[in-house]
C-alpha cells in the first residue's frame, strides 16, 4: 500500500515514496495498520493486510471483505503487530484483496501505517 502523507516522523526514518519504515535501532517495534476500501462488492471475498518486514510477511487482518461491507460498499482492514528488528531491517503494509470483477477503490486519507519503538535492544 502507498501511504504518501506523512504527519509525523521523528528522525525521518519513512520513506513517502516507498512507504517503508526504516528502524533506526535495534528492538521491538509497534505496527499499526490500516486500509480503507471502497467500491467492494459480494464478490471480493478475501482481503488481508499484511505487515512485511525484511525478516517476516504477517497478516495482520484477514477477512471476506464483500461479507462485511457497509451500505456504501465499503469495509475496512485493520491491525497491529510487535515485531523484533535490527537497524537497517525495513517495514511496509501490504494489502491484498481478491474476487469479484471490479476494482476496489483505496481511499488513502482514510488508510493509515503507524509504527512506535517499544524497547531498544
Amino acid at each position: 500500500m502507498l501511504y504518501e502523507v506523512e504527519d509525523f516522523d521523528v528522525g525521518g526514518n519513512y520513506n513517502t515514496t516507498t512507504s517503508r519504515f526504516t528502524a533506526p535501532f535495534d528492538g521491538a517495534y509497534l505496527f499499526l495498520g490500516a486500509a480503507s476500501l471502497g467500491q467492494v462488492n459480494s464478490g471480493h471475498t478475501f482481503g488481508q493486510l499484511k505487515l512485511k518486514t525484511t525478516t517476516e510477511n504477517i497478516a495482520i487482518d484477514e477477512l471476506n471483505v464483500g461479507a462485511i461491507r457497509t451500505s456504501s460498499n465499503t469495509a475496512l482492514l485493520s491491525g497491529c503487530k510487535i515485531t523484533k528488528m535490527n537497524a537497517g531491517h525495513t517495514a511496509q503494509m501490504d494489502l491484498i484483496v481478491s474476487g469479484g470483477t471490479k476494482t476496489i477503490a483505496i481511499p488513502t486519507l482514510k488508510s493509515s501505517f503507524s509504527g512506535f519503538l517499544i524497547e531498544r535492544f
